[in-house]
């Protein structure tokens, strides 16, 4: 990232992912969230939810989704 004149940050929490990264993410001040995507199947989702689609429900910045 460094060679391509971007910031980043990597930390490691404990808790529900979706809110760490939104706790995170205010905490910092952060203006762009980048998640990956691991493409559970619709019960999955159903029965543990998307952490993606919470993160991009309540994110204050912009969100962006990679598959």
């Amino acid at each position: 990232m460094r060679a391509e004149g971007l910031k980043g940050n990597f930390e490691v929490s404990v808790g529900h992912p979706a809110q760490q990264i939104l706790y995170h993410a205010e905490q910092q001040n952060v203006g762009h969230i980048v998640l990956g995507y691991r493409g559970k199947n619709a019960f999955q989702r159903w029965l543990t939810g998307s952490v993606s689609q919470r993160v991009i429900s309540y994110a204050a910045s912009a969100v962006t989704v990679v598959r």
